[in-house]
């Protein structure tokens, strides 16, 4: 026997909103006529129950301008949704809709869109009336082909379809529809089946963000490069694209974010030092053995090298002035030079024997390398991690750190020729480890 939520009580909380009201249930919410007789200035109304039962009566509410109807087992909408006449947002998401229900198109102030995980096929070609649409978000659904109506939205900037079945013959069948939007900043299409970048959609030349990850993309031709000028986010992770794709997306010199990890490149193009606008490179797990010995970035804040063949660094890593944070994990590395910037150093499952000393690095992950002692570290290091190594030697200054992370079978047995028992017992850290038993380390 099916539960309803108490209408009066709903209506009851709702008037005593001045403008918004927000209700989550796990029970059939009833939503009664008498809802028209609240307060006319209700402007936002969220409600999320697993079923809604008369539904249209929400739509006696003329005033809202922000509607959310999430995970309510949602088919449809009540094609009084246009008696909403100043509607703005509207949040369909989780839901089991099929497809987008063409009422929607007729209300003309909307300017938000989201129809995320539903179960929606195709885009029907009357979404174009939507003229004042800024964001139209459609990902996880059943998508595999898009009409390019969504290209004539002329105030669409933010256009998200990832986690569908788009293949790379969407589009070309419009060629002959008019293009008229000029103003797509982001387009997301992560998690679809591209082989190649649907040229049609970038056509307005003022992307910002383009996501492409989780494809099967190999290359860009140059015309899809020839329209992104303006680009500042690229992700391509999980794609089949090689070490030619470097030198192909050289000219993009706006880029900041640019993520080409878990393809096999195999190497670096000596070009991508052209991108000298990058603040984030992530080149993780790309099969790469070195890297260009010219590379230097003077913007690059982070770069990802993580799990590739790389048995040295270059040098001009040195020279990058505003780089912080080097994650370089799961490779050959036995040494790193200074660098100056460094504030974050992250490089377990390497050959060093040692704890680079880098002049003003706070954190270092030295974790399962091969390290036995420690007889310095740098005096601005805070936190140390030493997971995996076997350490019979470390230093005071190890000890008197903030933080650092270790585990008992790291530690040989303990010399009481190199550290007094009184010594241990004054380390706090240590003392957590053998509950004040002098056993497996030997300090200096």
């Amino acid at each position: 026997m099916s539960t309803t939520f108490p209408v009066k009580k709903a209506v009851k909380q709702i008037s005593n909103f001045r403008n918004d009201f927000k209700y989550s249930t796990d029970v059939i919410l009833n939503i009664p006529e008498k809802i028209k007789k609240l307060k006319p200035h209700l402007e936002k109304l969220e409600i999320s129950a697993p079923r809604i039962e008369e539904e249209h009566n929400l739509y006696q509410l003329v005033n809202l301008k922000f509607l959310t109807l999430s995970l309510s087992n949602l088919t449809t909408v009540s094609s009084q949704i246009v008696l909403l006449t100043n509607l703005q947002k509207l949040d369909l998401s989780h839901n089991r809709i099929c497809n987008v229900p063409k009422t929607i198109f007729n209300i003309s102030k909307l300017t938000y869109l989201n129809l995320n995980g539903n179960q929606i096929d195709c885009i029907n070609y009357d979404i174009k009336k939507l003229v004042n649409l800024n964001i139209l978000l459609l990902n996880s659904n059943d998508i595999k082909h898009i009409t390019i109506a969504l290209l004539q939205l002329p105030n669409l900037t933010t256009l998200d379809l990832s986690h569908n079945q788009i293949n790379g013959d969407i589009l070309y069948t419009f060629h002959n529809d008019k293009i008229i939007n000029n103003q797509l900043r982001c387009l997301y299409l992560q998690m679809n089946q591209l082989k190649k970048v649907p040229e049609i959609l970038l056509k307005t030349k003022r992307l910002r963000e383009l996501k492409l990850d989780h494809n099967a993309i190999t290359s860009f031709s140059q015309s899809v490069v020839g329209y992104l000028d303006d680009l500042e986010v690229l992700t391509l992770s999980y794609n089949k694209i090689d070490s030619s794709f470097v030198q192909t997306i050289s000219n993009l010199t706006n880029l900041r974010f640019l993520n080409l990890s878990n393809n096999s490149l195999h190497t670096i193009h000596q070009d991508i030092k052209k991108l000298t606008n990058l603040k984030i490179l992530n080149l993780t797990r790309t099969d790469i053995e070195e890297l260009p010995f010219n590379m230097k970035f003077d913007k690059l804040e982070y770069l990802y090298l993580a799990s590739n063949r790389l048995t040295k660094l270059p040098s001009t890593l040195s020279n990058c002035p505003n780089l912080i944070s080097l994650v370089a994990s799961s490779n050959r590395l036995s040494s790193i030079q200074d660098i100056p910037s460094l504030n974050r150093l992250t490089i377990p499952n390497n050959l060093f024997n040692s704890v680079p000393k880098l002049s003003n690095v706070t954190y270092i992950d030295v974790s399962f390398n091969n390290i036995t002692s420690i007889r310095s570290v740098s005096h601005k290091l805070k936190k140390l991690k030493l997971q995996g190594n076997k350490i019979y030697y470390m230093c005071a200054d190890v000890i008197n750190l903030a933080e650092v992370t270790i585990t008992e079978s790291d530690i040989l047995p303990y010399n009481e020729h190199i550290m007094s028992e009184q010594q241990v017992k004054q380390c706090d850290w240590l003392r957590e480890y053998y509950s004040i038993q002098i056993k497996g380390m030997i300090y200096y």
